[in-house]
């Protein structure tokens, strides 16, 4: 028989996660606020494979836009072009909201 996971260590597990997506994204946004394509990229590429890349995509996105980062949100956009078609009908209202915040 497997062994069982107590409900006190799968709440412990989810706090854990939750605390590492928040310090994630706090990473992302001091990139945007920095200016740093560079550091974006990085944390890109070293993202574990539980972290909702949507949501964090969604997240900087908006970010870059409030502080006119058009660099970085060109390197989103990039991004965006390599999604699988369902993720990009998702973020397809949070590109129009960027758009529009940022004219």
């Amino acid at each position: 028989m497997a062994p069982s996971i107590s409900v006190l260590t799968k709440i412990n597990i989810i706090i854990y996660l939750y605390i590492m997506d928040r310090h994630i994204l706090q990473q992302g946004l001091d990139c945007v606020r920095s200016n740093d394509v560079d550091g974006l990229r990085e944390l890109s590429a070293s993202l574990p494979s539980y972290v909702s890349r949507e949501y964090l995509f969604q997240r900087i996105y908006l970010s870059a836009c409030v502080n006119k980062r058009p660099e970085i949100r060109a390197w989103l956009m990039e991004l965006y072009e390599h999604m699988d078609p369902v993720s990009k009908i998702g973020l397809k209202p949070t590109l129009t909201y960027g758009k529009y915040v940022c004219k």
